[in-house]
C-alpha cells in the first residue's frame, strides 16, 4: 500500500506540472528569504559578537572642546575620573579630522581622514576598545610613524613599510619651516590594525596623542571613556564624570552617553535590520503557506472522486491523508533543493555586501548552519501543516456522496450575493465573473489574504519610508546652511568672521551669502529622562541661532507662543512639540535646563511642531549657560596679584594669588591643615609667606584687589608649591584661594564672552553642488590654516544626499522583500485562475456551444482577478497600517519618526496590485479562451 501512495503522490505531482511549478515557486521564494535573510542576521552578528566583546567595551563616552592655547594636564583629569565610585578603566582619546592623499596624479587633491590616538599605551593593550595588530608594529611618538585600519588599507593597497602624505595642521616641527601650518609630510605606515570601534573604518589612523594633536592641530584632547563595575553604576556616576570634566578641568563636555555593552550599538543596529529582514521573510512565508492551503483544498475537491473510488476498494482516511500531505510534503521537497545552495549563496552575499555598512569584517566564504537547518524546516513542514485542515475536511467525504457528485453545486445563482450580482448594470460576461468569484468562497478567502498580505506589505513599507523621509527632511530643513565651518578649540568669533569676509565676502570673490554663528550640544532637563530613539539624536540637543538675525542658522516656525527676541532671549527657550507632550509642559511654564557644571531657569515662550525632542535657544544664552567662553578666569591658570594687611613682602606689586579649584587638592603637599573648601572663605599659603609673614593655619588675613576690594580669609594651610607652578615668572611668596571668589574679588566676570561653536555659511550659488561645496570647503580650510587657525568643516548638501542615497539603498533592498511578497501573491492567483480553468472546462465549454467568442471568456476570467485585486488592496489598506507599525517598531524608530499613512501609499499599492493581478489573470485567462468544445467534449 505504501508503494501505492507513493505513486499517488508522484503522479498527481508530474500530472499537474505547472501547478506543481506554481505552488513549488512560491515556497521556493519563503524558504530562500528564510536562509538568506537569517544567515544574514547570525553571520552579522555572530561576527559583532566575536569582535565587539562586552568586558572590552566604554559605558561612558563625552566629546568634549577645549580653548585654543589651554594649559592642560590630561594625565591628573584622568586620574581624578579613576577616583569616581565605580570606575574601573579611564581613558582619553583624540578622534578629529586629518587630510591625506594617495593620488600621485594631484598631489594637491587631499581627502579627510579620521586621526585616532589613545592616552593609553597601545601595547600590550588599550583598556577600552583595544585594537588588534593585524601585522607589523605600533608607532613610536615623535618619529612620523602611523598605523591603519585594515579596511583603509583595503581600500587604498597599502601596506607596512608605505609612506603616505599627511597635512599637518600645526605649527611644523621641521626648524627650517619656522612654525608654518599646513605643511606637507611624508608618515611611514609600521602597522595595520583590525579596530571594530573605529567610526571610520575606511579612512582611520592612529598614533601617538603627541603625534595626533600635531597632525590635527588639537590643542587637547577631544574626549573620554571609562568603564565601571556595572553599566547601573555607569549610569548612576555617568552625571558625577559629566560634572567633573566641566568643574575641574579646562574642557566643556558636548556630548555624553551612557551605553550599556551587552545592547551596543553596532549589534543592536545589525540585529535591527536582519529583525526587520526576518519579519518580511516570514510574511513571505505565510502568504506561501496560505497558497498551499488553496491549492490543497481545490485538489481535494477536484479528486473528490477519486477518494471516494479509493474508499470503495479499501483505502482508509489515513491512506488519503498521507497521500494529499504527501502532495504538499513534495512541493515543499521540490522548492527546498534549489532553496538551499541559493539561500547559503544569498545569505553569505548579502552578509558580505552590509558588512561594512555594520562596521565588521568577515574573512571569507560564511554560512549560518542554523538558518539552513531552519529553511529546510520550514520548506518542508509549512506545506505539510497547511495542508491539515483542508485535507481534513476534503477526507471526510462519503462514499455515496463522493460517487454522485457532479460538480453542480445546487446553490448556484441564489442567495443574496448573487441576486445583488444579477442587477449589476454591467455586460453578462462580468457578471458572470463576479458570480465565478463569489462561488468558492473558501478560495476566495485563502487568495484574498495571500495577495492582501502582499499588498499591504507593499503599501506598509512605502509608508515606514515615507515616514523617516518626511521626518528627515523636517529635520534636515531647520538647517539654514550649506557650510559648517568649525574651529577645533574656541576662537575669537571677530577673527573667524572677519577672515570669511575679507575672503569670501569681496568684490573680487564673493562666493559666501551668509555668515550665522551658531551653537550645538547636549542638554537635560531637571526632573526628565528622555527615552533612547533609535535613530535619533543622543540625548536633547539644544540649536543655538542669532535670534536678531534675518537668516538665522537654524530655521524653524513657532506655532504656539511667540519667537525668541533680544528682549526675551537671556531667558526664554522655543520646546518642540514632541519635547512639550513628553514632558508635559506648556507656554509660560519654567524649566530647568542643566549642562554639566550648570543649570538655569528658562521659560519656555514658543512650541514649534517637530518630531524630535529638541529645543532652540539664542546662541549667546546657551554658549554661556554651557562654558563656551573666551576671555573668563581659566582655574589653577589664573593669576593675579593683591596685598595682605601687614605683609611687606620683596614684591613691590604685592602677593601672588593662584586662582585654583579643587581638581589640584589632592596634589599639592601640605606642611599644615588642608585645603579650603570653596565658598568658605578660605585661602592656602606657601612656606615662604608663612615664614615671612610668622602666619599660621587658622589666622585670619586681610587680602585686598588691585580693585580696592577687600575680604577676610581664614589660612586653612600651608603647603610647598608643587612643581607644575614652580617656574621663574612665578614669586617666592605665594597663595591661593578658589577662583571663583577670586574672580569675584577683582570684579571678573566668571564666564566670560561667548563663544559659537561654529559658523554657519550659505554660498552664492542658485542650487550649489556637492563638488562646488567642497571647492569652497577646501579653499576656506586652507585660507584658515594660513591664517593658522585649524578648523573642521562639513557639507550639508552632501550630507542630504548620503542620507538620502542610505534610505534609497535601504529602501530599495526592503521593496525587493516586498516584491518577493507581491510575486508570491502572484503565483497564488495564477494558479487559483489556472485551477478553476481546469475546473470550468465543462463550463467554457457550454459557452463556446452557444457562440461565446475568446474575448468573452477572457473578460470572464480577468474580471475574476481583477475582483480578487480590488477586494485584496481593500483589505490590505489596513494591514498596510499594521505592517508600518510593526516595522517601526521593530526598527526602533516609532518614536523618533511618528508614523504616517499617506494618500500615495493607497494609489500605488492599488496600481500595483492590479498591475499583478491583470498580468497574473492573462495566461489563465488565454488559456481558457483557446479551449474548443472539441477539446472539451474529449475530457472525462
Amino acid at each position: 500500500m505504501f508503494k501505492t501512495r507513493v505513486r499517488k503522490i508522484i503522479g498527481d505531482v508530474l500530472a499537474r506540472k505547472g501547478r506543481t511549478f506554481l505552488v513549488s515557486a512560491a515556497i521556493f521564494i519563503g524558504v530562500l528569504g528564510t536562509i538568506a535573510l537569517f544567515s544574514l542576521s547570525d553571520i552579522i552578528v555572530g561576527q559583532l559578537r566575536e569582535d565587539l566583546k562586552e568586558d572590552e567595551l566604554s559605558m561612558y563616552d563625552v566629546f568634549v572642546t577645549v580653548n585654543v592655547g589651554t594649559e592642560l594636564d590630561d594625565a591628573a583629569y584622568l586620574n581624578q575620573m579613576s577616583e569616581v565610585e565605580g570606575v574601573t578603566d579611564t581613558m582619553g582619546f583624540i578622534q578629529a579630522t586629518g587630510y591625506f592623499n594617495f593620488n600621485v596624479d594631484d598631489p594637491e587633491d587631499f581627502d579627510q581622514i579620521t586621526i585616532n590616538a589613545y592616552t593609553a599605551p597601545y601595547e600590550p593593550r588599550l583598556p577600552i576598545t583595544p585594537m588588534r595588530l593585524v601585522e607589523g608594529e605600533y608607532p613610536v611618538d615623535g618619529a612620523n610613524q602611523i598605523v591603519i585600519e585594515q579596511r583603509m588599507a583595503d581600500r587604498y593597497d597599502l601596506s607596512v613599510g608605505d609612506e603616505v602624505t599627511l597635512r599637518i595642521l600645526s605649527a611644523s616641527r621641521d626648524e627650517s619651516l619656522n612654525g608654518a601650518i599646513a605643511t606637507i609630510e611624508m608618515w611611514t605606515v609600521t602597522g595595520i590594525v583590525f579596530h571594530p570601534y573605529s567610526i571610520a573604518p575606511n579612512a582611520s589612523a592612529y598614533t601617538s596623542v603627541a603625534d595626533g594633536k600635531y597632525i590635527t592641530g588639537s590643542t587637547g584632547l577631544t574626549g573620554f571613556s571609562a568603564r565601571f563595575i556595572d553599566f547601573a553604576t555607569a549610569e548612576a556616576q555617568s552625571d558625577t564624570l559629566s560634572e567633573l570634566i566641566a568643574n575641574d578641568t579646562p574642557y566643556n563636555p558636548v556630548f555624553s552617553q551612557v551605553q550599556d555593552p551587552e545592547q551596543n550599538q553596532l549589534i543592536v543596529s545589525a540585529q535591527t535590520l536582519a529583525g526587520t529582514m526576518s519579519f518580511l521573510a516570514l510574511i513571505a512565508l505565510i502568504v506561501s503557506g496560505f497558497l498551499v492551503i488553496n491549492v490543497i483544498s481545490s485538489i481535494v475537491i477536484e479528486q473528490k472522486r477519486q477518494i471516494g473510488v479509493m474508499k470503495s476498494i479499501g483505502a482508509s482516511r489515513w491512506d488519503n491523508f498521507f497521500m494529499y500531505c504527501g502532495i504538499a510534503f513534495a512541493y515543499g521537497l521540490i522548492a527546498v533543493i534549489p532553496a538551499v545552495p541559493l539561500g547559503i549563496w544569498a545569505g553569505n552575499a548579502a552578509s558580505q555586501a552590509l558588512a561594512p555598512t555594520l562596521n565588521t569584517l568577515l574573512e571569507g566564504f560564511q554560512f549560518s548552519p542554523g538558518s539552513v537547518i531552519a529553511g529546510v524546516l520550514v520548506g518542508l513542514l509549512i506545506p505539510v501543516l497547511a495542508a491539515i485542515i483542508p485535507v481534513y475536511f476534503g477526507t471526510r467525504v462519503k462514499i455515496l456522496d463522493a460517487m454522485t457528485d457532479l460538480g453542480i453545486d445546487a446553490n448556484y445563482g441564489t442567495g443574496p450575493i448573487a441576486r445583488l450580482i444579477s442587477i449589476l448594470p454591467v455586460p453578462i460576461t462580468i457578471r458572470q465573473g463576479f458570480s465565478n468569484v463569489s462561488l468558492k468562497k473558501s478560495r476566495l478567502f485563502f487568495t484574498v489574504v495571500t495577495l492582501s498580505i502582499a499588498a499591504g506589505a507593499f503599501m506598509g513599507i512605502f509608508s515606514v519610508f515615507s515616514s523617516l523621509t518626511s521626518g528627515i527632511n523636517v529635520f534636515l530643513d531647520t538647517f539654514n546652511v550649506e557650510v559648517a565651518v568649525s574651529p577645533l578649540e574656541g576662537r575669537d568669533p571677530d577673527e573667524i568672521i572677519g577672515i570669511l569676509r575679507d575672503n569670501y565676502q569681496s568684490e573680487d570673490n564673493n562666493l559666501i551669502m551668509t555668515i550665522e554663528a551658531g551653537v550645538n550640544t547636549q542638554v537635560q532637563f531637571e526632573g526628565y529622562d528622555p527615552p533612547v530613539a533609535a535613530g535619533g539624536p543622543p540625548g536633547i540637543l539644544v540649536y543655538g541661532y542669532d535670534v536678531n538675525s534675518e537668516s538665522p542658522a537654524f530655521s524653524f516656525t513657532v506655532d504656539e507662543g511667540e519667537p525668541l527676541t533680544e528682549a526675551n532671549s537671556d531667558t526664554g527657550i522655543i520646546f518642540s512639540s514632541l519635547l512639550a507632550t513628553n514632558m508635559d509642559k506648556s507656554i509660560g511654564d519654567s524649566v530647568i535646563l542643566k549642562v554639566p557644571g550648570n543649570s538655569v531657569e528658562l521659560t519656555i515662550i514658543g512650541i514649534s511642531e517637530f518630531p524630535l525632542e529638541q529645543v532652540w535657544m539664542d546662541w549667546h544664552t546657551i554658549a554661556s549657560v554651557a562654558g563656551y567662553t573666551v576671555g573668563a578666569p581659566t582655574p589653577n591658570e589664573y593669576l593675579t596679584q593683591v596685598t595682605i594687611a601687614g605683609f611687606e613682602g620683596s614684591d613691590p606689586d604685592g602677593v601672588t594669588v593662584l586662582g585654583l579649584n579643587t581638581q589640584f587638592a589632592d596634589f599639592i603637599p601640605f606642611s599644615e591643615g588642608e585645603f579650603f573648601t570653596p565658598g568658605e572663605s578660605g585661602i592656602i599659603v606657601n612656606n615662604s609667606l608663612a615664614e615671612s609673614g610668622g602666619y599660621a593655619v587658622g589666622d585670619e588675613l586681610e587680602v585686598t584687589a588691585a580693585n580696592g576690594e577687600t575680604v577676610t580669609l581664614s589660612i586653612t594651610g600651608i603647603f610647598e608649591l608643587p612643581a607644575q607652578f614652580a617656574s621663574e615668572d612665578i614669586p617666592e611668596n605665594v597663595a591661593g584661594m578658589y577662583w571663583e571668589d577670586l574672580a569675584n574679588l577683582e570684579g571678573l566676570p566668571l564666564d566670560g564672552e561667548p563663544l559659537p561653536q561654529g559658523y554657519f555659511l550659505t554660498s552664492t550659488y542658485e542650487e550649489p553642488t556637492i563638488d562646488q561645496l567642497n571647492d569652497l570647503i577646501d579653499d576656506i580650510n586652507n585660507t584658515m590654516l594660513n591664517n593658522g587657525i585649524t578648523v573642521a568643516t562639513f557639507n550639508f548638501v552632501e550630507l542630504t544626499e548620503q542620507i538620502s542615497q542610505g534610505f534609497v539603498i535601504i529602501q530599495v533592498v526592503l521593496q525587493m522583500v516586498a516584491a518577493l511578497i507581491a510575486l508570491v501573491g502572484a503565483l497564488g492567483l495564477l494558479t487559483t485562475l489556472s485551477m478553476s480553468v481546469f475546473e470550468r472546462q465543462k463550463e467554457i465549454g457550454v459557452m463556446r456551444s452557444i457562440g461565446a467568442s475568446s474575448s468573452t471568456v477572457v473578460s470572464q476570467f480577468l474580471t475574476e482577478g481583477l475582483v480578487v485585486g480590488l477586494i485584496s488592496w481593500l483589505i490590505g489598506i489596513p494591514i498596510g497600517v499594521i505592517i508600518m507599525l510593526l516595522l517601526l517598531t521593530v526598527t526602533g524608530f516609532i518614536e523618533t519618526f511618528p508614523p504616517s499613512f499617506p494618500v500615495s501609499a493607497v494609489i500605488f499599492g492599488f496600481v500595483g496590485i492590479m498591475v499583478i493581478t491583470m498580468i497574473a489573470s492573462i495566461w489563465p485567462s488565454l488559456s481558457a479562451a483557446r479551449r474548443t468544445v472539441s477539446d472539451i467534449l474529449r475530457y472525462q
